[in-house]
């Protein structure tokens, strides 16, 4: 074990008892921050609202224990992503549970809690049963997030003008938008003040992050010189404004959602409090180094339509396993591609078993920049599951996996991603006794699976392979297993050479594990003399082929 995590420890005890002999354990939890983020369909009011978020969680709340009640930064042993776990003394504990409760609804005009529960403790019992303690905890959290009352309903009346950003509260403000007024009801004014001037935290630490990656450093600041030569350092840009400052020529955004698997068990295992600091601050350290990695090996600047020269990104949460990023859609699969790799080798090299076999569900959702922020998040909230369901297909191995989705249709058809697969990916058919199911996606993967996924289609429009050929393919599985088989032969004997390599060798033995007698077809379950199932690519290839396109 770390000293400097039992130097932290052992200070955060002896502050608290310099006070009080008894000890509590006090754990914290925001309540439904995703309604509170994404009620609002602006850019800069959804970062409004992480950046208040941020804010109470590590500034607020840490104000509450040093100032108010003069503890030390050390009682703290966690205060990031929405979450608090902090060792206070007994007698303050039922004030400081009230000054954090209220804390929240203060900032957020009523529209975000926060859940508070402690538990009075033996020093004995902190550092021999600390696990115990957690798993206590954790459950009275539930509990009381169960009990809770609904947020408040903000009515409004017949002749009161709704908010031009969440659109269900009055509007209370009148703002100035170029040419064109908007109203805003006082919860996302406040977001829309704090979202739309100055930089981020999470912009400073991608900076900061930067100057220690000195290639990408200077390939992001050449670029922004070349499109503006005023611009001495990367912080002189400017904030993306809307969505679609964000999307790239096409229009399209990509949407990353990312999750830890199975974290709250892991937690629950750390038998002692200098574990927990460990554990909580190296995964959060992993989680946002990956991040920004992935991040300054393909973001780009851009001049939007305004003439502002941006980064087009935006993290709307990074907490300690969790990801929520906002991107150009033609780099959105090879960031979460290489944010995968990237937790995988940083939680292998972290020192702390625990944290090293940590895997990750992530789903990505892909989408015009004039999609509802809010259709958006419930799409790849469905993605993020399927991955999770995905990651856990093996119990005694956890894997990452990754679902995504490409939506290029204007509507909300789609409504559940799964009943929408199954009606029009999957057909079934009877032959004598045997049923045959016929799947045209191999979706969700895994993470290694997607990474050969990536370098296919990659390959695929280096090399420009035809599109048209592959929806030659897609369009003879109408037809039947036998029809696309032969369709897919013999479009192998009238390819060109480079484009035959692609059919032959990367398709059929790198992604579907050389399974030929079937290709563009592999064998997947099977229940002898009633089962049989069939999956191809070819939709997965299809749906991502223009989103794949490295720079020159």
């Amino acid at each position: 074990m770390n000293t400097d995590y039992n130097k932290k420890v052992n200070l955060a005890i002896e502050a608290c008892q310099n006070i009080d002999k008894n000890l509590s354990i006090l754990s914290a939890d925001t309540d439904k921050v995703k309604s509170y983020v994404y009620s609002s369909t602006k850019l800069p009011e959804m970062r409004g609202a992480s950046v208040i978020l941020d804010e109470l969680n590590q500034d607020k709340i840490k104000q509450i224990f040093l100032k108010d009640y003069n503890l030390i930064e050390e009682c703290l042993l966690f205060n990031k992503g929405g979450s608090v776990l902090a060792i206070v003394p007994t007698s303050m504990v039922f004030n400081i549970k009230s000054e954090i409760r209220k804390l929240y609804p203060q900032e957020t005009h009523g529209l975000a809690t926060i859940t508070v529960v402690a538990e009075q403790i033996e020093l004995s019992q902190l550092k021999s049963d600390f696990k115990a303690i957690v798993k206590r905890l954790s459950n009275k959290l539930k509990r009381a997030k169960e009990e809770k009352k609904a947020f408040p309903v903000y009515e409004v009346t017949p002749y009161a003008r709704r908010c031009g950003s969440c659109g269900i509260r009055p509007a209370n403000y009148k703002i100035k938008t170029g040419q064109d007024d908007t109203y805003l009801c006082k919860s996302c004014k406040t977001k829309r003040d704090k979202g739309g001037s100055g930089k981020t935290r999470f912009f400073d630490d991608f900076l900061c992050f930067l100057k220690s990656d000195l290639i990408n450093y200077e390939r992001i600041l050449h670029k922004c010189k070349k499109l503006n030569q005023n611009i001495a350092i990367i912080s002189d840009t400017d904030n993306p404004q809307d969505l679609s400052d964000i999307s790239g020529e096409d229009r399209y955004i990509g949407v990353i959602y990312a999750d830890g698997n199975e974290i709250g068990t892991k937690i629950e295992e750390l038998k002692t409090p200098e574990a927990f600091v460990e554990f909580s601050e190296k995964l959060y350290d992993i989680t946002e180094k990956s991040v920004f990695s992935a991040l300054a090996k393909y973001i780009s600047p851009k001049n939007t339509d305004d003439g502002r020269i941006i980064l087009p990104y935006e993290i709307i949460s990074i907490g300690g396993d969790d990801v929520f990023i906002i991107l150009p859609a033609n780099i959105a699969l090879q960031v979460t591609n290489q944010l995968c790799k990237n937790l995988r080798e940083r939680a292998k090299k972290s020192g702390m078993p625990q944290i090293e076999n940590i895997t990750f569900s992530v789903g990505v959702t892909i989408a015009k920049s004039n999609f509802p922020i809010y259709y958006i998040y419930d799409l790849v909230n469905q993605l993020l599951k399927n991955a999770k369901k995905k990651a856990k297909e093996n119990q005694n191995e956890f894997k990452t996996a990754i679902d995504f989705m490409v939506f290029k249709s204007q509507g909300g058809e789609i409504s559940n991603i799964n009943d929408y697969r199954e009606q029009i990916l999957t057909d079934h058919k009877e032959r004598g006794s045997l049923n045959q199911e016929f799947t045209l996606t191999f979706r969700p993967y895994f993470m290694d699976e997607f990474d050969k996924l990536i370098n296919l289609v990659k390959k695929m429009n280096e090399e420009d392979f035809p599109k048209s050929k592959l929806y030659a393919i897609r369009e003879s599985i109408e037809h039947g297993k036998e029809n696309s088989m032969l369709q897919y032969l013999y479009m192998m004997v009238k390819s060109p050479e480079k484009e035959r390599k692609l059919l032959q060798y990367v398709l059929p033995s790198t992604l579907l594990e050389d399974n030929r007698c079937s290709v563009p077809w592999i064998k997947g379950k099977e229940v002898p003399s009633k089962y049989v199932e069939y999956k191809t690519p070819i939709v997965d290839i299809l749906e991502i082929y223009d989103f794949i396109r490295e720079e020159p």
